[in-house]
């Protein structure tokens, strides 16, 4: 790998991280156009770290409020960033559990073009019905008559039904962010607030999942090749993931999620063009 090839890789998980669009199919797939050794191992790893760190930038007021409510729930003390602590974590425990053994006994790789291209065709279908749900007409006398615009409102039922979402996540083309944003949506949170809960919420697993594959650096089952190279992806990653996070944050206070519905549609029919690369 050259470090173009880095940079590439690490704007490529930048962007593609902070979008409903599958980050890792768009990694895979340049991967594979360009005859370039799976990106699973060390280098994954630090583009991950690098967007990671972006989330926790951007994000940085809730972190910090998940951070007292952690130590608020270690002291026993009552307060609203222990709830919020507590939403975050127990919603994540499935998917803690779930990819916490799949990473630690099993090495699932999906090729198949077929598999990749149908998850991103129908999660987003998934996505466009499920963001037009959220802006549906309902009576004014229904429970559901408004839209939820603050996270104060994201209950504990919402939060464990859209981190069950995420399980679905390990089929390549799903896209975490995007059916965790569906889910949010379907229960009649604002576009931003599906977001930004949705990014909030991968702040626990992904950061699991990066402890996991750190491990196994220090182990040695895990080799870094190019020091300068996954240094030069991680930055990059975390620069173009922070000006994503910049960018749609602000594009869902007023727009819908359809143009990446007709993207995710676009790019699961090329794939199908490309099966001979798999």
């Amino acid at each position: 790998m050259t470090s173009f090839e880095a940079v590439v890789l690490g704007i490529i998980q930048g962007i593609t991280e902070m979008l409903p669009v599958s980050s890792s199919t768009h990694l895979m797939l340049f991967s594979l156009m360009q005859g370039l050794p799976n990106q699973r191992h060390s280098f994954d790893i630090f583009l991950n770290i690098g967007t990671l760190a972006a989330v926790i930038v951007f994000f940085a007021p809730q972190f910090w409020n998940l951070t007292k409510g952690g130590v608020d729930f270690l002291r026993r003390k009552n307060s609203h960033n222990r709830d919020f602590f507590l939403i975050i974590v127990l919603a994540n425990i499935p998917t803690i559990v779930f990819f916490g053994l799949a990473e630690i006994f099993f090495d699932i790789n999906f090729h198949s073009p077929f598999l990749i291209s149908s998850s991103l065709i129908i999660f987003a279908l998934i996505l466009w019905r499920c963001d037009r749900e959220g802006d549906r007409s309902v009576s004014e006398n229904s429970s559901s008559s408004f839209i939820k615009k603050k996270l104060s409102q994201v209950t504990m039922q919402d939060a464990i039904f859209t981190g069950l979402a995420q399980l679905f996540a390990i089929i390549p083309g799903v896209s975490r962010l995007g059916v965790c944003y569906s889910v949010m949506r379907y229960l009649r949170y604002s576009r931003q607030i599906a977001f930004r809960f949705s990014m909030i919420l991968s702040i626990v697993p992904v950061t699991g999942a990066c402890f996991l594959k750190t491990l196994k650096l220090f182990t040695g089952q895990i080799v870094i090749e190019n020091v300068m190279q996954v240094s030069i992806g991680c930055i990059f990653s975390f620069v173009f993931g922070l000006i994503t996070l910049y960018w749609i944050d602000s594009f869902f206070k007023n727009h819908s999620a359809l143009c990446f519905v007709i993207y995710r549609i676009i790019f699961g029919l090329f794939i199908l063009t490309q099966y001979k690369i798999f």
